[in-house]
């Protein structure tokens, strides 16, 4: 299929040589899978010092874990019936995996025939709930689960990685769905499922952290340490020289994010060996309820009634010359604080009404312009 001129086709005739690539796909997996079984027969892996047959192919084919062991899984299949449907090009390589495991699972000819008319993913979940768990596996299951994070190499951001028991799982899938669904959308309706999960875990966390917090610091804001580098980051505008203990870089939408309504220490390397700020809330407890009694007690965005952990935010920065007074500060709740100013880039409009503010989009365009100081 060399030298296919897609801009001549027609969506229809783009799907079809999708198609078939995919059924020549399944030829070639059928026959790698019957290849394996022979290999498995002559008992290569063990000649070469391979631990299972998993491993042998995984290294010989250039194939990830995961495909090797569905291959190996294919190629001890005792139903030739899925094996040659997969030959043939009836199947995708996938669905005869997933076919494989209902078998082994116990279903019938006529249930394997009948999971056709459901999705791959369909099939796995008709394969698992056939699946036997002894107390055995289900220790085993338990015993395997983990939470990993791995922070980039400027520790910018995270790679979260967990592994947890089903019933586990379960739980934290629907905590955070049910958090997902109570965030408003944002303004621009952009926003993906995986997003606001994301959000919705670490709104859970937020909770964790902020509900021990004595009453009058700082509201739910976490106490917060920052390194501040001044002579880098004055150099950079703040998009250099702050970061966190453990070496979390941070930028100037996450330092304003603190400086709204947190405790923090801030330690600043600068032309002396070191000053160091001390531990007090930004907002006093007595401003921030002042705040909040004054906007209502909910949310201060046009539209948006959530008293979910309110926060107090300044609506011009304290490092663009904001101050404490009350008319430079609002009441948000936590996504419209959280995730749309300081994650987002949106801000405050300052000419919009106390009780009904607007969000300005971000014109990702570094202002050069003067800062505004209110009151």
């Amino acid at each position: 299929m060399d030298g296919i001129d897609w801009s001549q086709l027609t969506n229809d005739q783009v799907e079809q040589v999708l198609v078939r690539c995919e059924a020549n796909v399944a030829a070639i997996r059928a026959v790698q899978a019957a290849g394996l079984a022979e290999a498995d027969r002559r008992q290569l892996p063990t000649a070469d010092g391979s631990r299972s047959l998993q491993e042998w192919a995984s290294g010989r084919l250039d194939v990830s874990h995961s495909t090797a062991k569905d291959l190996a899984r294919l190629s001890r299949s005792r139903h030739p019936r899925v094996r040659a449907d997969l030959a043939s090009g009836e199947i995708t390589f996938e669905r005869a995996v997933a076919e494989t495991r209902l078998v082994q699972a116990g279903a019938t000819e006529a249930q394997r025939v009948a999971s056709r008319g459901w999705d791959i993913a369909g099939v796995f979940r008709l394969a698992g709930r056939r699946r036997r768990m002894s107390k055995v596996d289900e220790r085993e299951a338990y015993e395997g689960r983990y939470f990993f994070m791995q922070p980039n190499l400027d520790s910018s951001r995270a790679d979260v990685r967990m592994s947890l028991f089903g019933v586990d799982a379960e739980i934290l899938r629907q905590a955070a769905a049910r958090r997902a669904d109570q965030l408003p959308d944002p303004p621009d309706g952009r926003a993906t499922k995986a997003q606001r999960m994301a959000d919705a875990l670490v709104s859970i966390a937020q909770d964790s952290l902020g509900g021990d917090l004595p009453d009058g610091l700082a509201g739910p804001g976490p106490i917060a340490t920052v390194m501040v580098d001044a002579a880098l980051a004055a150099a950079t505008r703040g998009e250099a020289g702050a970061e966190i203990p453990g070496g979390t870089r941070i930028g100037p939408n996450t330092l304003e994010e603190i400086l709204c309504d947190g405790r923090v220490e801030v330690n600043v390397n600068g032309a002396r060996p070191l000053g160091v700020g001390p531990l007090a809330a930004v907002v006093s407890g007595r401003l921030r309820r002042h705040v909040i009694a004054r906007d209502g007690g909910v949310c201060s965005v046009a539209g948006c009634n959530s008293g979910y952990r309110l926060q107090v935010h300044h609506i011009v920065p304290r490092s663009l010359g904001g101050t404490n007074d009350p008319s430079n500060l609002c009441c948000l709740c936590w996504y419209h604080h959280h995730v749309m100013i300081h994650g987002s880039g949106y801000r405050i409009d300052p000419d919009s009404p106390p009780q009904r503010r607007r969000l300005l989009a971000p014109t990702h365009v570094r202002d050069r312009s003067p800062p505004r100081v209110r009151g």
